[in-house]
């Protein structure tokens, strides 16, 4: 419901799930029909009387979701509502085909399942009401966006959005538009009036976020809960990639205690080949093709084909596994090129491995002084058909450091009154040498002879300077 206007007159739409309507109709007057053509009006005037017995009602139709299964009535209760019910003024319906459950019924006695029966091999599993609150939710959230929104409620939209529950569609001025699913959208989006949302199996993306096509990203697109290969042993093609969002696909994620069905959006062939090239050239994915292994770098022509391999990104190459000790056949004089390098790694591993894995363990290994680049050679950051011009070779040993010249000294000869002096100037000379070390090395000579008492007593004085420093005898007394 809109807030009254001016005129005091509120517009009101009727949402109506058929079978909770129906069930409720029935258990509280068993053999009693609605008139469908008077019902929404009807309902909605009770609904403006609970909020504001004062205001005005303008009614906007109604919105009719159910479900329907294979047997017969369920058929002829499809018919009636899109044929009869849905030409009625003001009503739009929607009708939903019944999931089949994952699971049969349970024996009472030994609690087994039972999925088929045992006599005519018949499908026992029964069918569900799936994605009706979905639809309901979503046609709500469209109207009430159209009016002025509360913060609160674009961002709970926008949280469907980056969930894969609906899809994010801006329409611009030429026509075109952006589609945004599975991931946030653009801060300026957020704020255009043309931003609509959209139930995914309604919407084709006309651009994929190639950062879905990682592994365990979407559900089920590289297997699902019973595929028990290892996550770096899981592969999916191309063609399977096209298939998967070819239109129609829904996937099943476990919640808590139950299955959620989710539905993927349509998207081109065209769009997911682009996908998968910006996925290959970020390193999102690795892809192979017969010979072709192409991993941060851009896809060749004619290897983009449905029968191309998506693989996890590669396992990176340590240093030490470039070197000359490890791969001995493809040194030469102790050197060698990123071609060499490459297909020695690849016999090594037993299988092609890209250019993009071997250039980045080349980068490592070279900060790490395992290997350098020889004199001559190219930058490494070229594409594979230049890489035979990258030569490597293993690091000699570091050249000594030039010599440094010895600090600059001068001495004297220096009385007491001259060291009292060279006190008084300690602080200018300070000054004066900012920035460089200023160190004095003093050694004090005792001329002439004094007795052992005196000569202690001296040195103790000194050693009140610094514990080192003693009285030395004169040189001319050691001859």
């Amino acid at each position: 419901m809109d807030q009254p206007s001016a005129e005091h007159r509120v517009r009101v739409r009727v949402f109506v799930d058929f079978w909770n309507f129906q069930l409720s109709l029935n258990q509280a007057v068993s053999d009693f029909k609605p008139d469908w053509a008077k019902l929404g009006h009807l309902l909605a005037r009770e609904a403006l009387q609970k909020v504001d017995d004062e205001a005005h009602l303008s009614y906007q139709g109604m919105n009719v979701y159910g479900s329907y299964g294979e047997n017969p009535p369920d058929r002829r209760l499809k018919d009636w509502a899109e044929k009869h019910l849905a030409r009625m003024p003001g009503v739009r319906v929607e009708m939903l085909p019944r999931q089949r459950k994952r699971r049969g019924p349970r024996c009472p006695s030994c609690y087994k399942e039972v999925s088929t029966c045992p006599a005519c091999s018949a499908d026992m599993r029964g069918t569900e009401e799936k994605g009706i609150d979905t639809h309901i939710a979503t046609a709500m959230i469209s109207l009430a966006w159209k009016v002025p929104k509360a913060q609160i409620l674009v961002d709970t939209v926008l949280q469907g959005v980056e969930r894969g529950l609906l899809v994010g569609r801006q329409v611009r001025p030429d026509g075109s538009d952006r589609t945004w699913w599975r991931q946030p959208v653009d801060p300026a989006a957020r704020e255009d009036p043309a931003l609509a949302v959209c139930l995914p199996e309604h919407t084709e993306l006309s651009r994929l976020f190639e950062g879905l096509l990682a592994p365990g990203v979407l559900p089920e697109l590289w297997g699902g809960a019973e595929d028990d290969r290892p996550a770096p042993d899981r592969r999916v093609t191309l063609g399977e990639v096209a298939a998967y969002f070819g239109g129609g696909r829904v996937v099943r994620v476990p919640q808590d205690g139950y299955d959620e069905p989710y539905t993927i959006p349509r998207c081109s062939d065209r769009e997911v080949r682009e996908a998968v090239n910006r996925a290959v050239e970020q390193g999102i994915v690795w892809l192979t093709y017969g010979p072709t292994s192409v991993w941060k770098e851009p896809i060749p022509y004619g290897a983009l084909e449905p029968g191309a391999v998506l693989r996890p990104a590669p396992e990176p190459i340590a240093a030490h596994e470039l070197t000359q000790e490890a791969l001995p056949g493809a040194y030469k004089d102790g050197r060698v090129n990123a071609i060499s390098l490459t297909q020695a790694l690849s016999r090594s591993r037993g299988e092609a491995l890209p250019w993009g894995l071997v250039r980045d363990a080349i980068e490592n290994a070279a900060a790490s002084r395992w290997l350098r680049l020889s004199d001559g050679s190219t930058s490494v950051n070229c594409g594979y058909e230049a890489a035979g011009g990258v030569l490597l070779e293993r690091p000699g040993p570091d050249p000594d450091p030039p010599p440094v010249d010895p600090p600059a000294a001068a001495g004297a000869v220096l009385e007491g009154a001259q060291i009292q002096d060279l006190a008084e100037q300690i602080p200018k000379l300070l000054s004066a040498s900012a920035g460089a070390d200023l160190r004095f090395h003093v050694r004090v000579v005792l001329d002439g002879d004094l007795p052992h008492g005196d000569r202690s007593a001296v040195d103790e004085l000194l050693a009140e300077v610094a514990d080192d420093l003693k009285a030395s005898p004169d040189p001319k007394d050691r001859r």
